[in-house]
C-alpha cells in the first residue's frame, strides 16, 4: 500500500543567541531585527525562537517584511 505522506521540512528554530552564535552575528543585531518585525519568529512563553532559514534567506536577499508570518 502506497503511503500518501507528504514530506515537510521542519524549520530551524533557535534563540536569539544561538541564532547569533551560528550566523557570527551580533546578537543585538538580530534583537534588532526582531524588535523590528524584520525576520520570521515566534514567541515560546519569553523566549524568542527565530526560524534560521528563514534569515538567511533575508540575509541573502537583503530583507523583507515578516509581518505577515508573525501574525500581524
Amino acid at each position: 500500500m502506497k503511503s500518501d505522506f507528504i514530506e515537510h521540512a521542519i524549520p530551524r528554530m533557535r534563540t536569539i543567541r544561538q541564532t547569533a552564535s551560528m550566523l557570527d552575528l551580533p546578537e543585538h543585531y538580530v534583537r534588532s531585527l526582531v524588535r523590528e518585525n524584520e525576520i520570521v519568529f515566534v514567541k515560546a512563553g519569553n523566549k524568542v525562537l527565530i526560524n534560521v532559514d528563514k534569515l538567511i534567506e533575508y540575509l541573502n536577499i537583503g530583507g523583507f517584511s515578516a509581518s505577515d508570518s508573525n501574525g500581524g
